[in-house]
């Protein structure tokens, strides 16, 4: 796949997709703008469902998910989201410990206690 000419929303600010640094108001205009602005929705979507991507605490292909995975409603009272995770890394690293943010396309490492 080739990169499209039109910007690619997560990338300019890629914690503005993870629900442990972005608050309600926050993860429902990254999802706006993965529906409304990406050129890659698509294409994301096909890869979400075929299960070739961890979609765990971000929003992916415009749906919000927690934890393990599962799609969010942000509009549950009891849906906790935001800064309340105190640092929590919840990405999933492979077996030598890199990152890969989904975002970015940038392989990381991971967050250390500080």
């Amino acid at each position: 796949m080739t990169a499209p000419e039109a910007p690619i929303p997560c990338r300019k600010n890629p914690s503005g997709w993870d629900i442990d640094r972005t608050g309600r108001d926050g993860l429902r205009a990254a999802v706006r703008a993965c529906r409304l602005e990406c050129p890659l929705l698509a294409h994301c979507r096909v890869l979400a469902q075929s299960g070739a991507v961890r979609t765990q605490s971000m929003v992916w292909a415009g749906i919000v998910h927690d934890e393990r995975g599962r799609p969010m409603d942000l509009d549950d009272a009891t849906l906790r989201v935001g800064t309340w995770s105190h640092g929590r890394d919840t990405r999933i690293p492979d077996g030598d410990g890199r990152i890969f943010n989904g975002h970015t396309g940038q392989w990381e490492r991971p967050l250390t206690a500080g």
